[in-house]
């Protein structure tokens, strides 16, 4: 500590004890021992140093203990940004690039965002990225990948998305850069500002949709893992918005996410398995996607995800199936023929379920209900057992609205009458006639209007509180509850 200061010592010792510190903090284990000593304002006092070595040594070894948020803000307290900065001009390659590690690792706490910007850390990064993508120039890779890196972390803040207008080409071109690197680090940039809606028109100029769709399938090897998660998170992120839906499947960003969600690939994560799903749910909301994902291998990927522990993914899977259901026909029958019933009731009798899940779950089988020719698949004991459980016991007025429409929906087809009777399903409704939720209360009435049209019904409907329900719903104030109320009264008269 004492040979740090080089007003005290010569250059060599100042070096050689920077060092030495850089050194030791390369061991997470070292880094209180060493702050906790007063190093830090020795150590950024050294970066003014008039020596280039003393400087380089001083900047790795902050950079090493700013992988710590906790010392990373120490770091920024002491005024670390503007001397790493002055670093960072140095014509000295090693010293500019041990002062780009610092910055990039300051990068990464949201804290510090302010202070590098207000250091017009943006105009050096953007002069060493374009020496980089310039063949004629000099330009050191590795200080190319932090410079990147800066622009990667600092766009993760969506405050920050402002100042990054003139960088959207330069991200573009180090997609295609030498550097593995520096393409994982532009992809990873690419997908953070994909998330700002604002950016979206101004990305598609610069076909980011190619690069984020090459870097979405399955890496080689594993530290490549993280380019493929922030592509799919891009293609999420651009799958957020209506107009974009259709072409995103069209040219060519269903088969990486359909991988994605799979996790068949040995170096697959759940991280991509939840971003592929969203995307997929947010696919199938365009209503021309849904025949294209039915039949292009997502839906035993998307049955696999809701069969998973892990709750994003079964609710990203849940409401994928379901958006899909909002078609009818061909795509019900796709999805039904995928088996997904069983582990949907599962879903819905498990009491650790999350609400979200049974939700998903519940109105793609009130959209499955609505359809006659899935009705054979709903009548088994096993759905309308779980229908009847998520109307007792979920207490969410979702849940409790989809369990409402199911039955509303099968009670149209008159055969399906004495199945839904003997089960008590009627029963299961009724308690619901309290609720604040209007569809909940139009799929009651709807449904008792439905079994008190034929009078074979009326014995099974006279031995439950049905007539006291449909008084109650006659006065309930929806027009359309009411109606249904008052006909099916008229009906068991």
């Amino acid at each position: 500590i004492d040979c740090i200061s080089e007003s005290r010592n010569a250059v060599d010792t100042s070096q050689l004890a920077c060092c030495a510190i850089a050194n030791l903090v390369e061991a997470a284990s070292n880094m209180p021992l060493v702050v906790n000593s007063g190093c830090v304002a020795l150590l950024i006092g050294a970066l003014d140093s008039d020596s280039e070595s003393v400087q380089r040594e001083s900047a790795r070894a902050i950079g090493n203990l700013a992988v710590n948020i906790d010392h990373c803000d120490l770091v920024m307290k002491h005024g670390a940004a503007k001397r790493l900065v002055a670093c960072f001009k140095s014509r000295n390659c090693e010293c500019q690039r041990m002062a780009a590690m610092a910055l990039s690792n300051l990068s990464s706490n949201l804290k510090s965002h302010t202070d590098l910007l207000e250091c017009d850390i943006l105009s050096l990064v953007k002069t060493e990225c374009l020496a980089s993508l310039d063949p004629k120039r000099f330009s050191d890779h590795e200080t190319a990948r932090f410079c990147i890196l800066i622009i990667s972390n600092l766009t993760g803040s969506e405050q920050n998305h402002p100042h990054m207008d003139s960088f959207f080409d330069i991200l573009m071109d180090f997609t295609r850069h030498r550097d593995v690197r520096c393409r994982q680090h532009a992809v990873l940039a690419m997908g953070n500002l994909c998330t700002n809606p604002l950016h979206i028109e101004r990305l598609l100029e610069v076909k980011c949709m190619d690069a984020l769709m090459a870097f979405s399938f399955p890496p080689t090897t594993e530290h490549n893992t993280n380019a493929q998660f922030q592509a799919i998170a891009g293609l999420h992120g651009i799958s957020k918005h209506a107009n974009l839906r259709v072409s995103l499947l069209r040219e060519g960003g269903l088969e990486p996410l359909i991988i994605g969600a799979q996790g068949n690939n040995r170096f697959s994560c759940m991280e991509i398995q939840r971003e592929a799903a969203a995307a997929l749910s947010n696919l199938a909301l365009a209503e021309a996607n849904r025949i294209l994902i039915a039949k292009s291998g997502a839906l035993p990927a998307l049955v696999n995800l809701v069969k998973k522990p892990d709750t994003i993914c079964q609710v990203h899977a849940g409401t994928a199936l379901a958006n899909l259901a909002e078609s009818s026909g061909e795509v019900h029958a796709l999805i039904l023929s995928e088996q997904c019933l069983g582990p949907m009731c599962q879903l819905i009798q498990d009491q650790s379920t999350h609400v979200n899940v049974k939700q998903a779950v519940s109105r793609c089988i009130a959209l499955f209900a609505s359809n006659v020719e899935t009705h054979t698949h709903l009548l088994q004991v096993s759905v309308i057992d779980s229908i009847k459980m998520l109307a007792t016991s979920s207490s969410d007025a979702q849940c409790e609205r989809f369990c409402a429409l199911t039955v509303a929906n099968l009670a149209l087809v008159r055969e399906n009458h004495s199945v839904l009777l003997n089960a008590d399903t009627v029963e299961s409704l009724l308690p619901l006639i309290h609720s604040d939720d209007i569809e909940t209360l139009r799929g009651i009435s709807f449904a008792i209007h439905s079994f008190s049209i034929h009078e074979e019904n009326h014995s099974m409907l006279e031995l439950t509180a049905a007539v006291q329900s449909l008084v109650t719903l006659a006065r309930c104030g929806d027009r359309d509850s009411s109606l249904q109320a008052c006909i099916a009264v008229k009906y068991l008269c």
